[in-house]
């Protein structure tokens, strides 16, 4: 488990500190996060989190202080997320209309600008709200731009907040105030995706039954755990497995060589163990298995090299191509795609030389899609893998003297592109994205055939003159796609 929200540099945790984490580590607390609060204690903050190697932290400035949120001080906070590298997030930050300790528009000028360094160096930011809802969302929708991340800790709105809040692609956390007899938090663990669901004790305070009046400390998270796994009719261990699983990738507290493992072999250990009440509880845009159609216009540019002097290029423009693709969601912002198209190229007749036979190109791409912003309905990513071509010139040979033969090849070669896509889930069916990308492919080899050159007059082919040509082909290809994740053949994360 990971405790994501925990204030253990708070003078509640100064006299036994050491055995508060020695429990919490004992009880399979795996992580700590402590965000800050106030510029005046990050110093101290750092020194407790540098003092252990589980311990991480968040930088920021809670609304509580926004009147301390000098340009100074948010000078502070970007220089210690651009170069330490125990700062996982910037936090704790956002809105308290409750108590009102900063004026709105200060706590709200703090907000935004923490927010565009969490955007500015890649970092998720830990959001609290309280009496703010409104203008909170207002905020977060307009600094939105797909880059955006984080968790809306200590959660306790209502659904239209939740909805909100997982469509702009950030994580809830519940605390020790879903345990509470009386806690209206019920519906909204039920209705939040496990896979958006994280831990928090916020200790000192929030403490869960039974526990409610003395001080909260991170072992205590395991309570939390239970209560969320009854609530969700599934296992504590299925909490645990999944509340980490989305803290690391959240926070990054493991390498990239680790979450591509971890990611390949948790997908396949876990499909089958995640109940039936788990069926609608990821986020509308998790992708799994995808299928569907493509289609576009392929540009042919063939560069012919004759007899390795002449030099000539040919382009064959708006070639219609159609085929289909398999794609599969490694992680969330990595795709892999399998994808086949096909074009006939008949502009290549030459009704005096006799060169009337159709070209035919089947490509195969195995493409890697890195999506930039994997959290927002409408996706932007870039593609690269390997290609491979089979073409056949001059379909059924020539009709003049077979000037040209037919010719086959088979060529390897490498793609790239640029493309977006657009999430639309629908319920009980899947997720269908429809999108549009440019994507060059790049012949690697030269092919060789000989080419007529002067044909004899006495039509005796053994006097016929043929140059050696060599031909490369680079296709340029933009197209539509559409595919359906379908939802029975979904991963269950």
């Amino acid at each position: 488990m990971i405790d994501t929200h925990a204030h253990i540099d708070t003078v509640a945790f100064d006299d036994d500190r050491g055995e508060v984490l020695e429990r919490a580590f004992a009880g399979g607390v795996e992580y700590i996060i402590v965000p800050a609060i106030e510029p005046r204690n990050f110093e101290s903050l750092k020194s407790i989190v540098n003092s252990h190697e589980r311990l991480f932290c968040g930088m920021g400035i809670h609304p509580h202080n926004a009147i301390d949120a000098s340009p100074q001080a948010l000078e502070l906070v970007e220089k210690e997320c651009e170069s330490n590298p125990k700062v996982v997030a910037v936090g704790e930050i956002g809105l308290d209309y409750f108590y009102d300790f900063a004026p709105r528009d200060v706590q709200e000028h703090a907000f935004r600008a923490q927010l565009k360094i969490a955007k500015k160096y890649g970092l998720p930011v830990i959001i609290h709200n309280r009496d703010s809802s409104e203008d909170m969302l207002n905020i977060v929708k307009e600094e939105q731009d797909g880059s955006l991340r984080g968790v809306f800790h200590c959660f306790s709105g209502d659904e239209d907040f939740l909805n909100q809040a997982l469509e702009l692609g950030f994580h809830v956390s519940f605390t020790g105030n879903v345990t509470y007899k009386n806690t209206m938090l019920a519906e909204i663990v039920k209705a939040a995706p496990l896979t958006k669901i994280l831990l928090e004790t916020d200790c000192p305070w929030m403490s869960p039954v039974p526990y409610r009046s003395k001080r909260n400390e991170p072992k205590n998270i395991s309570l939390i755990a239970e209560k969320i796994a009854e609530y969700k009719l599934t296992s504590t261990d299925e909490v645990r497995t999944m509340t980490t699983k989305a803290a690391k990738t959240l926070f990054k507290l493991a390498s990239l060589a680790i979450m591509f493992l971890m990611a390949f072999s948790l997908s396949f250990a876990q499909k089958d163990t995640t109940s039936e009440a788990e069926d609608n509880i990821r986020h509308p845009f998790d992708k799994f298995i995808g299928i569907g159609p493509t289609a576009g216009l392929n540009t042919l540019v063939q560069t012919f090299y004759l007899g390795g002097d002449s030099v000539k290029d040919v382009s064959y423009e708006g070639l219609p191509c159609y085929g289909g693709s398999i794609t599969y969601g490694a992680l969330d912002f990595l795709l892999i795609q399998f994808t086949y198209i096909y074009s006939k190229n008949i502009k290549v007749s030459d009704k005096e030389g006799g060169r009337i036979g159709p070209n035919i190109h089947h490509l195969f791409e195995l493409s890697t899609l890195w999506i930039f912003n994997p959290y927002s309905k409408v996706n932007f990513y870039a593609t690269a893998g390997p290609s491979m071509f089979f073409n056949t010139y001059n379909q059924g040979g020539g009709v003049v003297g077979d000037q040209y033969e037919e010719i086959k090849e088979q060529k390897i070669g490498l793609n790239g592109g640029l493309g977006f896509m657009v999430n639309i889930p629908v319920t009980s069916v899947g997720l269908f994205t429809i999108g549009a990308e440019w994507r060059l492919n790049f012949d690697l080899s030269k092919s060789t055939a000989k080419s007529l050159v002067a044909k004899s007059k006495d039509d005796d082919p053994s006097k016929n003159i043929y140059r050696d040509v060599q031909t490369t082909t680079f296709y340029s290809i933009p197209r539509m796609n559409i595919s359906w994740y379908p939802e029975f053949l979904r991963l269950k994360k």
